[in-house]
């Protein structure tokens, strides 16, 4: 039988002198990654928030409907570009799962909790932020089994003035059906209400049937389930009446 190669080789045992070289190394490394990493962050902090200021000024520069289309399509191309989500309210945004894992935005928005609305998944988490999980099943979910507890986490944040980011795979589904859900309950809206607040601030979305039933049921649970007209200041400025 062949003997292997190897067998004549046996390996000296490292001495401990070596062992805390080998260590001294690793933890260098690890800290010349870490301090990358943060600058990294801080270099996508501040050309997210070129962009963000540019944008702005944009939109303060329309001058029409038409206009007005054209910048939202192409705010929106440009945020799902560059893993960025989109501002709902000032404490609430919604995003997809790359703007979940934006170290560098979600510093820049100061985001502090994460709401992961899928199961398929997963958030790169960071120590200063808070994750939740809302398993929704991307094909035959529903979103009332989590609607208490989004609607828990919401409150909580908010009376500590946190920024929220909700988000989906794509944040064009399970996440704004969690949102509008939430709309309709505190605010006692109908859907059609909330899809007017969405058309001012939020991306295209496209909340699947079984979805917009489970928030009509929500809306008649309040009594909201009937048309009624938006406050002025609502459609002025949607974000007034929703913190």
């Amino acid at each position: 039988m062949q003997i292997p190669i190897t067998s004549f080789f046996k390996p000296k045992p490292k001495t401990a002198e070596q062992v805390s070289l080998a260590r001294q190394l690793r933890d260098e490394q690890i800290r010349q990654y870490e301090l990358e990493k943060q600058k990294q962050r801080k270099d996508d902090a501040q050309k997210y928030q070129i962009m963000k200021t540019r944008m702005d000024e944009e939109e303060m520069r329309l001058d029409s409907y038409e206009k007005t289309v054209t910048f939202r399509r192409n705010r929106e191309k440009s945020q799902r570009q560059n893993g960025i989500g989109c501002q709902v309210t000032p404490l609430l945004y919604l995003g997809s799962v790359e703007s979940s894992n934006n170290q560098g935005w979600l510093d820049l928005e100061e985001i502090k909790v994460i709401i992961n609305c899928t199961r398929e998944c997963s958030n790169d988490e960071d120590a200063t932020r808070e994750y939740y999980r809302l398993p929704i099943s991307k094909s035959n979910g529903s979103i009332t089994p989590y609607v208490k507890e989004l609607m828990a986490i919401l409150e909580t944040s908010f009376r500590k003035n946190e920024k929220v980011l909700v988000h989906s795979f794509d944040g064009r589904d399970r996440a704004p059906a969690l949102i509008a859900a939430y709309f309709v309950l505190k605010n006692k809206i109908n859907f059609l209400q909330v899809s007017e607040i969405f058309k001012q601030k939020v991306w295209e979305v496209n909340i699947k049937l079984s979805f917009i039933g489970e928030i009509n049921t929500f809306a008649r649970s309040v009594g909201a389930s009937k048309e009624r007209p938006i406050a002025y200041s609502v459609a002025y400025n949607p974000i007034s009446r929703f913190v």
